[in-house]
């Protein structure tokens, strides 16, 4: 009867219902970090690619850029770009000068032989023979 007694406390014992849910929490616990377990040894090879690849990454970007420096790489590109700017500015502004110059020009030598010719002079354009 000690054992009915016994079987009888147990049923009516709320720690035994604490400690069977520590139970299945642990054991499933024990589940998760076997799995975690399995998974380290090609989390550690990934890391290690990883890391492999950032190395070679980086050195070909140092290689790539200006003293291993992409914002001095970028400053160097905006500094060409706006030389070239410039230098096409200067080209523009030559040509139009140049232009309204020879315009100009041709303006004066025709103003001056009309003025020549109007004062009594005779222009000769000498023939060229072929």
């Amino acid at each position: 009867m000690s054992s009915n007694v016994s079987l009888g406390r147990r049923g009516d014992d709320p720690h035994l219902e604490v400690l069977n849910t520590l139970l299945q929490e642990v054991s499933h616990l024990r589940q998760e970090l076997m799995v975690l377990a399995e998974l380290k040894p090609g989390l550690e090879h990934h890391i290690s690619q990883e890391e492999a690849f950032q190395q070679k990454l980086l050195k070909m970007a140092s290689e790539a850029f200006v003293d291993g420096d992409p914002v001095l790489h970028r400053l160097d590109h905006e500094a060409r770009l706006k030389r070239a700017k410039l230098c096409a500015a200067f080209w523009d502004s030559m040509l139009a000068k140049l232009g309204e110059k020879t315009i100009f020009g041709l303006l004066t030598v025709a103003g001056l032989l009309i003025v020549y010719w109007a004062s009594g002079h005779q222009i000769i354009i000498p023939a060229v023979n072929k």
